[in-house]
Order: C-alpha cells, then structure tokens, then sequence
C-alpha cells in the first residue's frame, strides 16, 4: 500500500461508516413505511372521508387523534398514483383527465411528474414508494450535508451531527408528506459544495454538481421554496467570488460568480421540460393578481412561536391531539397556521454547537451562515423585507406562506451547528471554550423555563375552558424533555472539550440522532395500506354509462363527502379540485357555481355550470329535490344522474357572439342558460340547429378523438378546459380550437370530417424538453470533465 493510499484510506473508511450511519438513522425512522407494512400516510383520515367512511366497520377501529396533514391523502397522494397509472399506460401525464374539468398536471410544479424520487411511483406500489421515496430525499439531503460540511474541513463525526440537524430539521419534519416543498431545499448542500470545490481547486467543472441540484430541486416542484433555495446559493456565491477576489485576484474572483451564474442556468434549463409549463401556468392562474403586502404577512409567524427553537412541541402537536399553536397565530393577530408551517426545531444539541461555532469560530463562514438564519428569520417573522423581495422576485407577491423561509433558518442553523462542533474539537483554549458553552447552555436553560412557565401559565387558562386538553402536565413534560436534552449535550460537549473520552463526540452524535429523529419520527404518519383502499359501490352506476362520466361532490361538512381529489383515487373525473394553481377562467366559472346553501362552500347542483361542464352525476350525502336530477341509487352516498347535462362532445345547437368575457359569463351562468348553445368572442353564425350525432370514441391523458357526422360549417363541442396547448385535427388536418364559453374546447368543423382529435402538447414543453436535452448533453460534458481530471490527477 502506497503512502498515499495508507493517509486516505482511513479517512475515506471514516466517511463511509459516517454515510452509512446516516442511512441507519433515516431507516430507523422510516422502517414502518419502508421494510414494514405500512404507508407514510394518516390513512386514517380516510375514515372520515366517503366512500371509504362507509367501509370503515371492515377495518380495524381508528382510536386516538390522527395527523391533519390533509394535503398529503387528496393532494400529492392522488397525485402521485395518477401519474403512475398514466405512466404505466405509455403516455407522459401532461395532462389531468381527472380534476377541474381538466387541467395541466406536468406544469402543477408539485405533481413532480420528471423527478426521480416520483419515479419510484411508477415501478411499485405508489403505496410504498411514498416512504422509499422520502428515505431518497433524507439521504440527498443528509450525505449532501454531510459532503458540504466535509469540504469545509469539518471531521466526519462533526459533518454527521450538522446533516443530522440538517435533514430531521423542522422544516424537513413538518413538510415530510409534502414531497414537493421537502425535497427542494434537500439540494441545496450539493449545490454548494459544486461551488466550493471549484474555489478550493480551482475547476469550474465542478460546478457541474451544483447544475445538477438546481435542475433537480426545479424538478422536485415547489417554486416558492426553490426562491429561497436560489437566494442562498446565489448569496453564498457572492460570499466566495468576494473572497477569492480578496485574496487572489479581481478577475478570478469576477470568473467564479460568472461561472456560477452560469451553472445556474445551465441548472435551470436541465429542469426546462418542467419549468416551461409552469411558468406558463404561473401567469394564467387566477393568483396572477398576487395578494396585498398586509395579507401576505398576515401568514408570517407570530414571536412567540420562536419558543419552538427550543420546544417543538410547545404550543402541543397533532400527533397528540393537542395542538393550539394555530390558534396561537390568530390570537396574535395573524393568520392561522397549522403545525407543518411553524417546525423549526433543529435539536438541542445543535443549538448548542451553532452557538459556540460564532463565538469560538474563526474565517467568515460562521458569519455567512448566521446571516442566513437571521435572513431566514426575518422572512418567516414578516418583517418589511418581505417588501424588498416582492420588489425583487418576480411572483413573490403570489406567496401567502412566506414562514416557509424557515428553510434558510435550518439549513444556516445546521452549518453552523456542524461548524461549531469542529471548532469545539480542535479547541486549543478549552478553558475559553468551556465557559462560552457553559454560559450558553445557562442561557438557553433560562429562556427555555422562561418560556415554558409562560405556556404553562397560559394552558391554565385553555384548560378552564375546555377541561380535557390537559395542556398543563403536557407542557411541563415539553420542558423536562428539553432541560434532560440541554443538560446531556451540556456535559457532552464540556467531556469532549476536555479530551475526556474517545467517543464522546461519536455520543453526542448518536444524541443528536435520538433527539431529532424521535421528533421527526413522533410526527411522521405510518398508516394502514388497506385504510386507502375500498371497493366502492358508487362506481357501479357510472361505470354502466357509456363514454367518459364526470361527477360532482356534495356534503353536510368538509370531510363527510367525497373530499376534493380524493376521487381520483377512484378513478374519477371530477369539475371540483384541490389545487395552487388553477386556470383563472375556469376557476371564475367553478367559483360561480358554488354556494354555501349546505353550510360552507361547495357546488350547488341547481347552478347551469354543471350542465355546461357535462357534470352528469352527483355523489351527495345529503338529499336533494332539484330538477333534472335524478336519484339512481343508495350506495356509500347517494348517487344522483344530471339529465340536463350537456355530453361530453356534442354538436353546438347555435353560437352566439359576445363582446367581451363578462358577457359571456353572465350569459352562461343565466338561470336559463341552454348547454348545447356556445358563446364566442365577437360575431358567430347563429344558425338554426345542425343535424349530426357525435361520440367520444377515444378518451386518454393527452388525446381525445371522437367521432361521427359531423355536418360542415357546425360546432363540434367538447365539455373539458379549453387551455393553452390543446390543438385539434379534422381528419388528419388541423383544424382553429377555439375557446368557447370561456373553457369549453369547440371546433368549426371542415366539410366533410368524421373525426376530431384533440392533442394536449404544448409548446412550453416541446421547447422546454429540447432544451432539457441541450443542457443534460452539456452536463454530462461537465462530468466528463471533472471524473477524467480525477482519473490524471
């Protein structure tokens, strides 16, 4: 063995042991949903939705509080198995058959349909991916910390502690079953380490890492949280171009920020494909409009949730049952704010260690990274730099959940806490270093009693009036818990400081990984697979009718009914949806049609816009007496038949011009509106009716044909979203789409056709898939590149 090799092997064996560590760790709090039986979903909740609530004497009893993480069971889960079961057909899932009357699902950002860890989705059981997937997104995040941290000269067991801190975070935590806001911020230490490596050894290749994690955290779906992602690499790489500027020379420094701007968009068009629809859906949303300064920090966290540094579950924990932290925000004048938008514990320990890494530490990267927190901070409390960002970021004032700046907070908070230990480490003034800790550790022990009797005394006045939360004994156990934590990582620290013990660092790690893997652990759902799966009598009726069948949801409350997107894991074509984004005209024409004549806020089977949208059925859990509707059936809700529903595809009875949108849509949502008549900007032929019968013989994710007479100089109708991309052909030869009643997708016929397809390929991703191309063959250049230097280095 070479000398060489008798230096690094050790070193290399050491980052190995410390990777696999990590792994162990993430599998430890995942094994339930990854090698066990069970899904990482509250499928539980399920039970308190139809038609599963119907089935729910079948199952095993639901006892004790369940996770509200509504998102995670009718968002990303429906989302998920839509795209694996498109997937499985052999199309790509530009587009959604199955919510909203149609709408984009590739340029939803969140539906992630390109990013690897959503691929796992299409080769197993969408079920189980969730969890495999979420244990991919813990080792990015995690070994990229690690490797970060690493290249910063850290130790192997320090490098752990800060990725430990870094991937079971708060925000990692709270976001967990939210797949899109959680594995964007996971690439942000890979893309800092491209950045770094190029300045220590002087290659811009490596840059390459850092294209390759800003095309994947823009393909992991969540623009919002990628603005805060950019803005720290785009900070740190000022910070290091600064540096080498400083202390090598102007114009190398001016060549790494140009090199890195670079890799940036080279990052950027890797994600094209993704990015492209996106964007165009981003300014033909209905939030277009974005919402007011005062509104948007409204949503900002209130201070006294600044307590959950050091007590995650101060304020209670849904887990638990208990959680009044919501509450919290609206007593301080805020919006409410579920439990999911205010985690950003990071570990006690760590805390500890990010404290000693400013005040013992040496070089500026301790000041970059506290800079970040205190950023992250500002943003997430809504402090008038909220104002600079909507000035400076486009779409920002899109933005209602702007504590998701937490991101920054944890990701600074996690380097300094990896920072600090290594300083601790190589300390050669362990007096100094003692008494720092020591005061620091006294500091936090005092805010956190101070601040725990504070809650201690308010849940006094929370158990008066309501008796059974027992809010009380619950806090003071939130206090033991941290005072047990602080005192441990307190003597660990002074232990290793010290040079007492060869593995005292190695059991502040392990510390480390009990504290903040409990706490991820704690919250993280792991439910019955068979809780999400029913065999529903409701589908019996609809699946007798012929051609596509599109329904509509109604409810005594917002659970008690086929909730929004729960019906796409059904297999249902629904007009309703859940979703961020959605299509201004048609969200102006759902919205129109809802009324809270059942208590809140849903569809009202009397609105015309359900005939106009082809909604030809009605799955209501409670009775309705409303004409043309028809009772067909008892099933896990009733069932009702719309027999004035417009078909699916049909011949325009006659069409009608209109000078201007709002004409149309006060003639459309007339209560004597006729389905079958179209309205259309400016003159249109209003000729008698034209004779002709038309079908759908042909319904899939991006095409629709149908077929039969069609007499020339007619209207041929088809009740889905007319929206940006979608063409039509008659007879092989395209033909003008035009959007009719300000949604409905309407072609004039040609003489003679007998069949019309209609094709969803929009340019956005054409062009955005090209260039998705050019830049992975640059990429893989880069690569080339930086493995051949290795090779003769």
């Amino acid at each position: 063995m070479s000398r060489d090799e008798r230096r690094h092997g050790p070193r290399r064996a050491d980052d190995l042991l410390a990777l696999g560590f990590l792994l162990v760790v993430s599998l430890a709090v995942l094994w339930q949903v990854t090698i066990g039986d069970r899904a990482m979903l509250p499928t539980g909740l399920y039970h308190r939705m139809q038609p599963w609530r119907a089935h729910a004497d079948e199952l095993p009893r639901v006892d004790g509080p369940l996770n509200p993480i509504l998102d995670a069971v009718q968002q990303f889960y429906p989302w998920r198995l839509y795209a694996a079961r498109t997937v499985r057909e052999g199309e790509v899932p530009l587009w959604n058959t199955q919510m909203l009357s149609g709408a984009p699902f590739v340029a939803n950002g969140q539906s992630a349909v390109f990013y690897p860890e959503t691929w796992l989705h299409y080769v197993i059981d969408p079920l189980k991916a969730l969890g495999w997937a979420t244990l991919a997104f813990y080792l990015i995040a995690g070994w990229g910390m690690y490797l970060f941290l690493r290249v910063l000269s850290a130790r192997p067991v320090a490098a752990v502690i800060g990725a430990l801190a870094f991937m079971f975070s708060g925000f990692f935590t709270g976001w967990l079953t939210f797949p899109a806001l959680r594995s964007v911020a996971a690439w942000l230490p890979l893309a800092l380490v491209g950045i770094e490596l190029a300045v220590q050894r002087r290659r811009v290749a490596w840059l390459g890492l850092t294209s390759l994690a800003v095309g994947m955290q823009f393909l992991a779906g969540h623009l919002q949280v990628a603005i805060y992602v950019l803005t720290c690499l785009g900070l740190y790489a000022l910070f290091r171009s600064a540096a080498v500027a400083r202390n090598r020379s102007r114009a190398e420094g001016w060549r790494l920020g140009g090199a890195v701007a670079a890799a940036v968009v080279l990052g950027t068009l890797l994600a094209a494909a993704q990015l492209g629809p996106s964007l165009e859906m981003a300014r033909l949303n209905y939030r277009v409009a974005g919402v007011s300064y005062e509104a948007q920090v409204a949503h900002a966290l209130a201070l006294p949730q600044a307590l959950l540094m050091l007590m995650p579950d101060a304020f209670g924990n849904p887990v638990d049952g208990n959680h009044w932290g919501g509450d919290l925000n609206a007593w301080w004048g805020r919006a409410y704010r579920v439990y999911t938008e205010t985690a950003w514990y990071i570990g006690i320990a760590p805390l500890l260690l990010g404290v000693a890494a400013v005040g013992l530490g040496r070089g500026a990267q301790r000041w970059f990274w506290l800079a970040i927190v205190l950023l992250g901070l500002a943003l997430a409390f809504g402090t008038p730099l909220n104002a600079l960002f909507r000035w400076l970021v486009p779409g920002y004032g899109q933005l209602t959940g702007i504590g998701r700046a937490l991101a920054l907070v944890c990701t600074g908070a996690s380097v300094l806490a990896g920072l600090g230990a290594e300083v601790l480490m190589r300390t050669l003034r362990p007096d100094r270093a003692m008494k720092l800790v020591a005061a620091a550790a006294l500091v936090l022990l005092l805010a956190g009693i101070a601040g725990g009797l504070a809650v201690w005394i308010f849940t006094g006045t929370l158990e008066a009036a309501e008796p059974s939360l027992q809010l009380g004994g619950y806090t003071l156990a939130q206090m033991a818990r941290f005072g047990v934590l602080l005192i441990a990582a307190w003597a660990l620290v002074s232990r290793g400081v010290r040079g007492e013990g060869r593995y005292t660092w190695h059991a502040l790690a392990l510390l480390v990984a009990l504290d903040v893997g409990y706490f991820a652990g704690h919250f993280t759902p792991a439910g019955r697979t068979d809780f999400a799966q029913v065999e529903a009598g409701l589908l019996e009726p609809i699946e007798q009718a012929q051609g596509p069948q599109r329904i509509a949801t109604l409810g005594p409350d917002f659970l008690n009914r086929i909730a929004p997107n729960t019906h796409m894991i059904l297999g249902l074509q629904s007009c309703e949806g859940s979703e961020s984004l959605i299509y201004a005209p048609y969200h102006r024409l759902i919205s129109a049609a809802q009324s809270e004549r059942f208590d809140f806020a849903q569809v009202d089977p009397r609105h015309p816009v359900l005939d106009l949208m082809a909604v030809g059925w009605l799955a209501s859990m409670v009775e309705i007496d409303e004409s043309g509707w028809r009772l067909q059936g008892r099933y896990e809700t009733l069932m009702y038949a719309n027999e004035e529903a417009a078909p699916r595809a049909f011949l325009a009875r006659r069409a009608v011009g209109a000078a201007d949108d709002d004409a149309i849509f006060r003639a459309i949502t007339s209560e004597d509106a006729d389905p079958l008549t179209i309205h259309l900007l400016g003159t249109a032929d209003e000729a008698p009716t034209h004779e002709g019968e038309v079908r759908v013989a042909a319904y899939e994710a991006n095409a629709v044909r149908v077929e039969g007479e069609m007499p020339s100089g007619g209207w041929l109708v088809l009740a889905d979203v007319a929206y940006p991309g979608w063409r039509a052909y008659a007879d092989g030869v395209e033909a003008p789409l035009i959007a009719a009643d300000l949604v409905r997708r309407a072609v004039h016929l040609p003489d003679g056709a007998r069949e019309v397809q209609f094709v969803y390929l929009p340019a956005a991703f054409r062009v955005g898939s090209f260039m998705s191309l050019l830049a992975l063959g640059a990429l893989g250049a880069l690569i080339g590149v930086v493995l051949v230097g290795r090779r003769r280095g």
